[in-house]
């Protein structure tokens, strides 16, 4: 019997209480489907001319899943980016 076979039979939908109010830390939610978070944060970086490190996520989410989760660019672009694979979205400073 195969119980997950397509990404949206596995949701994954990361919790946080952080509210933006100002910082030197871009906040984003960053949805994705088919793409591991390691690939996504590399395109993100590459896309934006970014070093990895100015980038920080609360852990990895699975490839093989629709997933939603938050991250953080220190001063990173007050703007949305979409991918084929995911769709990043400014919510404010931190």
């Amino acid at each position: 019997m195969k119980l997950k076979s397509h990404p949206e039979d596995f949701i994954v939908d990361e919790i946080t209480r952080v509210r933006p109010c100002g910082g030197p830390f871009a906040f984003y939610r960053l949805e994705k489907e088919g793409l591991g978070t390691p690939e996504a944060t590399q395109i993100i970086c590459s896309t934006w001319k970014l070093p990895r490190k100015a980038l920080q996520t609360g852990g990895l989410k699975d490839r093989h899943a629709r997933t939603m989760q938050y991250l953080t660019i220190h001063h990173g672009p007050q703007q949305d980016l979409e991918d084929r694979s995911f769709r990043l979205t400014y919510l404010g400073q931190v």
